[in-house]
């Protein structure tokens, strides 16, 4: 999954003053596009987490740990149970169905050749762009 923007609707994030909250709106043609709900305060953020555009990032996946470097913008990849069904797409641009095994370095895909399981085959195939829904139905 190619992530264009660091921050989606629904993402659970962290801020070092507030603690957690919820993205809940990214508004189109916005300075300060991206509305974050925290336990009793709204606040808006620029598309890379800053609050003012002079100052660094404040919106993290992880909560803050200054000590121990607990600040990240790295989307969390998602917990995938092997062979589960999953959507690929091929170099042509065209999506295919494959069974997932694993993620590889840089949040790389791994699934099973042939739309086989692991207890068909032990070979895999490594995929950059991914989705766990059908990318082609509308919504």
């Amino acid at each position: 999954m190619k992530n264009k923007e660091i921050f989606k609707v629904g993402d659970t994030v962290y801020h070092w003053q507030y603690g957690k909250g919820e993205v809940v709106n990214i508004y189109k043609n916005n300075n300060y596009p991206v509305r974050v709900h925290f336990d009793g305060v709204k606040d808006s953020f620029t598309k890379d987490g800053r609050r003012l555009v002079d100052l660094l990032p404040t919106i993290s996946f992880t909560p803050y740990d200054l000590v121990n470097g607990g600040f990240s913008q790295e989307r969390p990849l998602p917990d995938i149970e092997v062979d589960t069904l999953v959507y690929v797409r091929c170099m042509g641009g065209d999506w295919r169905m494959r069974y997932f095994s694993h993620f590889g370095e840089g949040g790389k895909m791994y699934c099973f050749d042939w739309q086989q399981k692991s207890t068909e085959t032990r070979y895999e195939s490594c995929w950059e762009e991914w989705s766990l829904t059908n990318p082609l139905e509308e919504k």
